[in-house]
């Protein structure tokens, strides 16, 4: 059975930092928080935050971000399956 590793070890739920990486790497007229907006129904706002780490997406705005992005919430969220040692 595999176990699970939570990468940030701590209060951090969400990599903030991931977030901006995968909305740097979209196309430029799909990078801006009115296009995102447009897309997710995300406010702008609600975005700024979430990407400044003052506030935590809900589930729904989870999945919508990582479906725009192109992204895994595994990813976002720090979440790293480790496969257990084969027994000899």
């Amino acid at each position: 059975m595999a176990k699970f590793e939570d990468r940030f070890l701590g209060w951090l739920v969400l990599s903030h930092d991931k977030l901006k990486e995968a909305i740097g790497k979209l196309p430029p007229q799909m990078r801006t928080y009115q296009a995102i907006h447009e897309a997710t129904g995300i406010g702008p706002q609600q975005l700024s935050e979430y990407v400044s780490g003052k506030r935590l997406p809900s589930l729904i705005n989870l999945k919508r971000l990582c479906l725009y992005l192109g992204i895994s919430a595994d990813e976002l969220l720090g979440i790293e399956k480790i496969e257990d040692e084969p027994k000899d």
